[in-house]
């Protein structure tokens, strides 16, 4: 179909005019968009900064024993954490172990825990730190006890008679531990 050189010119007009008012929107939809997006992430950051400032762990500060407020973590060059408190325990008095546990950080339940293990470490600074997975003295069952049955040997007893158990070495009663070089990893002292 042809369309005389005014028609033209006046359709032309029309786009020009929809996509010119369009595109202002569209813009300021965008601008929007944008702002509403790094509005959300500072927010976001900022909740999650002031949920680490309710955590506590103890850690070591200047060769000693430190209550930190935060995690022992950075984001960036931003540490999450600053010290709360410096107690006068060397580190030097403590196992090598506790001494490498303080420098990663011993996450605490609050302050009260972290003051609990303080009073912990100073009561018994060779002792182990709550959490290890050890206990200062280990304990061991004596190996000259029969393991309980299973329920499908009690379940289904043989006819045959069983053979005796001769007691081992170390039926003694007495725990058999190899020396590990720190108690809390199982090891003497």
């Amino acid at each position: 179909m042809h369309r005389s050189p005014e028609a033209e010119a006046e359709a032309e007009g029309e786009d020009e005019e929809s996509t010119s008012s369009d595109r202002p929107a569209r813009r300021w939809f965008r601008l929007g968009l944008g702002i509403l997006a790094a509005l959300a992430v500072v927010v976001g950051l900022w909740f999650g900064y002031a949920w680490t400032q309710t955590r506590y762990y103890v850690g070591a500060f200047d060769n000693r024993v430190a209550i930190y407020n935060g995690v022992s973590q950075q984001l960036g060059p931003i540490p999450l954490s600053h010290v709360h408190t410096v107690t006068n325990i060397p580190l030097d008095s403590l196992s090598p172990f506790t001494q490498q546990r303080l420098r990663s950080g011993v996450p605490a339940d609050g302050l009260e825990g972290a003051e609990e293990i303080v009073r912990n470490i100073q009561t018994d600074p060779q002792g182990c730190l709550p959490g290890s997975g050890a206990t200062a003295s280990p304990t061991a069952t004596p190996s000259g006890s029969a393991p309980p049955p299973s329920s499908a040997a009690a379940a289904a007893p043989s006819a045959a008679p069983s053979a005796s158990v001769t007691p081992s070495a170390s039926a003694s009663g007495s725990p058999s531990t190899s020396p590990t070089p720190d108690p809390c990893l199982g090891g003497t002292r």
